[in-house]
């Protein structure tokens, strides 16, 4: 099993984020659908940029990430300007 330092969960994710836990699990839900049907006609699957990263975890269908991961990923992604960020 996988030893994670600093577990966090989508809605601690989406507070990093400055997004709602929706937002992070559509998006998940869009990256999955976007890889299987890039792996399903051979296509390139690797991450897009702005993507979350893949979750370190997964524990009954709930990802988990470790918090320095996402902590690093948020430091360095393009900002997307998402109509739906909290606290605007």
């Amino acid at each position: 099993m996988t030893n994670l330092t600093d577990p966090i969960t989508t809605k601690d994710v989406a507070e990093i984020m400055g997004v709602s836990a929706r937002y992070v699990t559509t998006q998940r839900s869009r990256q999955q659908k976007r890889i299987n049907d890039a792996r399903a006609n051979g296509l390139d699957d690797s991450p897009k940029p702005g993507e979350i990263p893949e979750p370190e975890l997964v524990l009954d269908r709930k990802p988990i990430w470790e918090r320095a991961t996402i902590e690093r990923w948020q430091a360095t992604r393009p900002d997307p300007g998402r109509r739906n960020r909290k606290n605007r």
